[in-house]
């Protein structure tokens, strides 16, 4: 049998994407505190937040998120959400 070794966050996440997950969540988040399979609901970002991650993005980065960002159920990963993001840069 063949160990699967889990990847660091910070290889799967991009930095950017922490950094504004932190900023709005108003908590110091590191890397090594998410793993790209932590779902939404596991952060407690529900509907409004997600609101507001997109808005900084948008702001931030220069941006257009796509609406799909706004459909994440809470089921949602962290994985699928950065997807979305880096597909806006």
């Amino acid at each position: 049998m063949t160990e699967v070794s889990e990847q660091p966050a910070s290889s799967v996440l991009p930095h950017r994407f922490v950094g504004l997950l932190s900023e709005i969540l108003d908590r110091d988040v590191s890397t090594d505190q998410l793993s790209a399979e932590m779902t939404l609901a596991d952060l407690d970002i529900d509907s409004f937040t997600m609101m507001e991650l997109v808005a900084a993005a948008e702001d931030e980065y220069g941006i257009h998120v796509p609406d799909e960002a706004l459909q994440l159920a809470a089921t949602g990963t962290l994985a699928d959400m950065a997807r979305v993001f880096e597909r806006a840069l």
